[in-house]
């Protein structure tokens, strides 16, 4: 069972990595920030594993800046974290996030809980806004930890923080809303595995994305 949770295997629309019961998606055709586009973030709960997805929102702008960036970070066997924004602000939550991952781990000898690491975070993000020559983060994430219980959290640049089974970051209104509603609708019916909450993830990412981009498929 953990050398399987552990096998990477390739999807049509994202490689997926599978550690401990979480998981990431992440679409590698375009993996970049530039003007106006910080991407699409989904995480789902399901009843044994969660599991957090990241991609382009729109196409390149023309003339825009661009530079690889990575969405996703594996903080440590539990947990997981995505971003959308800024590349170096990103980078900077991924890091603060992973070192106190390792700190609650030496000291504790186990992964932090996931709500006070997303508090953490929310905290990170709130200071980040004060003080007498504030330089607000401009990024958002989404932490998914396998738990027990698995669980997501969406911590946005101003410092909130909300867990739900499902969220979906950085989208537009209308394709937000399509995905969160399809997603709902899915959790409601009960609880649902790894397998499905995997396949959730990847749906609710491609519609986000597709809808934000104006090209949703009818």
């Amino acid at each position: 069972m953990a050398t399987a949770r552990r096998a990477v295997a390739a999807l049509s629309v994202a490689a997926f990595v599978c550690a401990s019961g979480s998981g990431s998606l992440e679409a590698p055709a375009r993996r970049r920030v530039d003007g106006g586009d910080g991407g699409v973030l989904v995480g789902v709960a399901g009843a044994d594993a969660a599991f957090v997805g990241a991609a382009s929102a729109e196409p390149a702008a023309a003339g825009a800046l661009a530079y690889p960036f990575r969405r996703v970070w594996r903080l440590d066997a539990r947990t997981t974290l995505a971003a959308r924004g800024l590349a170096g602000d990103a980078r900077l939550v991924a890091r603060y996030a992973r070192d106190r991952c390792r700190a609650h781990r030496r000291t504790f000898g186990s992964s932090p809980p996931p709500s006070r690491l997303a508090a953490d975070l929310g905290a990170k993000f709130a200071a980040a806004r004060c003080g007498a020559a504030p330089r607000p983060l401009h990024c958002d994430v989404v932490l998914a930890s396998s738990g027990p219980p698995p669980a997501v959290f969406a911590v946005t640049s101003d410092g909130r923080v909300v867990r739900r089974n499902a969220v979906v970051v950085g989208a537009s209104d209308d394709a937000a809303k399509r995905a969160t509603d399809d997603l709902a609708a899915a959790l409601d019916a009960g609880p649902v595995d790894a397998d499905a909450a995997r396949a959730l993830c990847r749906a609710a990412l491609e519609t986000a994305a597709e809808a934000s981009r104006g090209t949703r498929r009818p």
